[in-house]
């Protein structure tokens, strides 16, 4: 069950970048520590990875880099697409069926309410 936990945090990688990104411009290591502090430490994007999403949104056209000096350190600044921005907004709406589809079984009490009904689970 670890492991399924695990990939679920993994899974929500690029949700999560794109989501930061959308609130502002950030660096790499910028938005490992708003990970972390955001989760309450609950998400740690380890730095692979998390280039590893971030080359993979830039290829996408999802979000954008470029190359900055700002207080004399020169990094590259993250910044969300309008292609990103409408991934986002699909995703957050995903996002919401998926949990509001889940709690059900979660809480069996609420498949009976006005939210819920058989014919919509088959």
């Amino acid at each position: 069950m670890e492991r399924y936990f695990r990939e679920l945090k993994r899974g929500s990688t690029k949700m999560i970048i794109l989501s930061l990104l959308e609130r502002k411009e950030m660096y790499g290591y910028q938005i490992s520590k708003e990970v972390r502090k955001i989760s309450g430490d609950y998400f740690r994007v380890p730095e692979g990875a998390l280039y590893t999403a971030l080359h993979s949104l830039e290829k996408e056209e999802y979000i954008e880099g470029r190359w900055e000096e700002r207080d004399g350190r020169q990094r590259k600044y993250y910044f969300i697409t309008k292609r990103g921005r409408n991934l986002l907004k699909k995703a957050k709406k995903e996002w919401e069926l998926f949990i509001d589809r889940l709690s059900p079984f979660l809480k069996p009490g609420e498949i009976l309410s006005k939210k819920f009904s058989f014919e919509k689970l088959f």
